[in-house]
């Protein structure tokens, strides 16, 4: 995903646990080294070592804070937040704090969205795209796509603003956006 020329358009930050962001950093370095020596690995993404869990700590380690300090991230470039079964693993606290600082982020940008291949509990734990819909326009989002299987166990969501940039040029590239 990251190794495509984005240049300074885009923010890419990959965020995991400390022990495995620094096995993935091995294992870039090798493929830069044998597979593609001209990959500046490092200039275009991002590799974040935390602990999701510590959003949800009294000393209140903030995910977006700790993205900008540590990853960069850029608050003016298009910025799409993917989250692919992690939260499954996440403390309730922690999940909580991490998608308010996602959905605040997100519904105060035009050029922001939020793709989720992950559960919503404790906020949906039911499989119906109505009630993943009112979940997050009471976070001022639109769910833009939506399935979910096993019961609700995990959603696969497209979330952000239909008339957002950044929902127009996925919109161009897929063929459109279909809820």
């Amino acid at each position: 995903r990251y190794r495509n020329a984005h240049g300074s358009k885009i923010n890419f930050i990959e965020v995991d646990l400390p022990e495995v962001t620094e096995g993935k950093r091995k294992l870039y370095e090798k493929f830069q080294k044998t597979q593609d020596p001209d990959w500046k690995l490092g200039e275009r993404h991002n590799l974040v070592p935390l602990d999701l869990n510590s959003c949800g700590d009294e000393e209140g380690v903030g995910l977006l804070d700790t993205l900008k300090k540590v990853g960069g991230l850029n608050k003016d470039l298009p910025t799409l937040f993917v989250w692919e079964a992690v939260l499954f693993y996440v403390n309730e606290d922690a999940v909580r704090n991490i998608m308010t600082e996602l959905t605040d982020f997100t519904s105060s940008r035009t050029n922001s969205m939020l793709c989720f291949t992950d559960s919503l509990k404790p906020f949906v734990d039911v499989p119906f795209s109505n009630e993943v819909s009112s979940f997050f326009k009471s976070k001022k989002l639109e769910l833009l796509q939506h399935r979910s299987r096993w019961g609700g166990a995990v959603h696969f969501c497209l979330i952000g603003k239909k008339k957002s940039a950044i929902a127009k040029h996925i919109s161009s590239r897929v063929g459109g956006i279909v809820n």
